[in-house]
């Protein structure tokens, strides 16, 4: 079974991005082959007045801002 990047859709991890995907905590640390998203990393978004943007809001702001840029694919051997 392969699973789906939260932020682009691609559907290539073999294991889950998140440990907890409800929650959308415990990131892999892999990054998609599509949009260049860390999970674990890319994801820690810290704001000026040192509070922490939830993890859904993170892949909603990467997901514009890759998509503004006309979504372009990372690794297109993979895709």
């Amino acid at each position: 079974m392969k699973y789906i990047c939260p932020v682009c859709g691609y559907k290539g991890f073999d294991e889950l991005v998140y440990d907890d995907f409800e929650k959308l905590a415990g990131g892999s640390f892999e990054i998609c082959k599509c949009c260049r998203f860390q999970f674990g990393v890319d994801d820690d978004m810290e704001l000026e007045n040192g509070e922490f943007l939830t993890v859904r809001d993170a892949l909603n702001i990467y997901r514009d801002i890759w998509l503004s840029f006309d979504a372009p694919v990372f690794m297109t051997a993979y895709y």
